[in-house]
């Protein structure tokens, strides 16, 4: 299901609003979503390495044109839970993440999370590596089809993102053997996947600037969809505390 992250077993961190996580308690799911809606123009995508790597492969122009139809539409079958790895809350995160100022991060661990996916066979969890498009080749990790989908841009480095995929192994199989025109293939939005939060939630974290409601609401919030034992890991984040500029006279 996975390959060894660098750390034996690092923090990882989910930030999300409000909303979200209402729906991660209601569903006692996580939500997978689908590749295709990115920000990032690049997801999915190869480097130059490998277009020209291809263009040295002895196939036809039809058989080219097939392999790129097929890679421009495998974000459509793919679905993927997003976590920061780090030690320590970050500020880029909650700005990126939590711009509302009523939001939360769920604190974890990679274990924690392999422990929570491990009975999903369709689930592949890894390390995104950060490489240059232009001059570098993609690492390999898993079936072929996988490989763009834990790949990115140098410029995303700062994401430092643990991914949990899951490809419509099935539909992409049946779709190579036929003629069929992908692009007329319906997919949902995103996948669910049930798992236990209990077990897998260290701390829940506050926003920075949020106020003290938010979290009475948070608390309220875990009440009502029977959290009770995650409301002693509520915690405001570290970036509220108070400044320190030298000893008092």
């Amino acid at each position: 299901m996975t390959r060894p992250a660098n750390n034996e077993n690092p923090k990882i961190w989910r930030y999300m609003d409000l909303a979200q996580f209402v729906s991660l308690l209601a569903n006692e799911s996580l939500w997978f979503s689908s590749a295709k809606f990115f920000d990032d123009p690049f997801e999915g995508s190869h480097s130059k390495l490998y277009a020209k790597t291809m263009n040295n492969l002895n196939l036809t122009e039809d058989e080219k044109a097939q392999k790129i139809k097929i890679a421009r539409e495998l974000p459509k079958y793919t679905f993927i839970n997003c976590w920061h790895i780090s030690d320590i809350e970050s500020y880029a995160m909650w700005k990126i993440y939590g711009k509302s100022g009523s939001s939360v991060a769920i604190q974890s661990t990679y274990n924690k999370l392999y422990g929570a996916l491990k009975n999903y066979n369709e689930v592949t969890l890894g390390l995104v590596d950060y490489k240059d498009y232009e001059t570098e080749q993609l690492s390999v990790y898993g079936p072929t089809e996988l490989v763009p989908f834990f790949n990115k841009g140098k410029t995303f480095h700062y994401e430092q993102e643990l991914r949990a995929v899951i490809q419509y192994n099935e539909k992409l199989n049946k779709i190579f053997a036929s003629d069929k025109d992908m692009e007329q293939e319906e997919l949902p939005t995103g996948l669910e996947r049930k798992v236990d939060l209990n077990a897998l939630i260290e701390s829940i974290y506050v926003s920075p600037g949020a106020p003290v409601f938010f979290k009475n609401s948070v608390t309220a919030i875990l009440d009502k969809f029977g959290y009770t034992k995650l409301q002693r890991e509520i915690v405001y984040s570290k970036l509220e505390r108070e400044p320190i500029y030298g000893s008092a006279i």
